[in-house]
C-alpha cells in the first residue's frame, strides 16, 4: 500500500465521512442516529481541520454532497475555527448534525434550508 501525504490522508479521510453520512441517510431512518460532527469525527478518525480550505459564506445553504448540506454559523473561534458547519442530511425528513450556537441569524438559515 502507498504512502499517502497528510493532506492526501485527510481527503480520504473526509471522503469516508461523507460516504458513510449519505449510506446512513438512505439505510436508516433518519430518526435512529444521532451524530456529533466537527471535532469528535476529526478525532475519531484521527483527521486534521481543513475548515481552512472550504469557500463559504455565512448561512448560506451549501450542497456538499446529493443528500448532504451544510450551513456555516458566524462564530468563529478557537474551537469553531470559521464557524461551525451545521450539516443537513436528508430530504423531507432530515437529521440535523451539530445545530450550531443559539444566533437567530444561524436558527433562520437552518429552517429556510430545511
Amino acid at each position: 500500500m502507498p504512502e499517502l501525504s497528510v493532506r492526501e490522508a485527510a481527503k480520504a479521510i473526509d471522503s469516508f465521512q461523507l460516504a458513510f453520512l449519505e449510506v446512513a441517510a438512505v439505510r436508516l431512518p433518519i430518526a435512529a442516529f444521532v451524530l456529533k460532527g466537527g471535532a469528535n469525527m476529526r478525532s475519531f478518525f484521527r483527521s486534521s481541520r481543513r475548515s481552512r480550505d472550504i469557500e463559504f459564506d455565512y448561512g448560506a445553504c451549501d450542497q456538499v454532497s446529493p443528500l448532504i448540506r451544510r450551513v456555516v454559523a458566524n462564530n468563529p473561534g478557537p474551537f469553531t475555527f470559521k464557524g461551525t458547519g451545521t450539516y443537513i442530511v436528508g430530504r423531507g425528513e432530515v437529521a440535523v448534525i451539530d445545530p450550531g450556537p443559539d444566533l437567530p441569524e444561524h436558527l433562520a438559515a437552518i429552517l429556510a434550508a430545511i
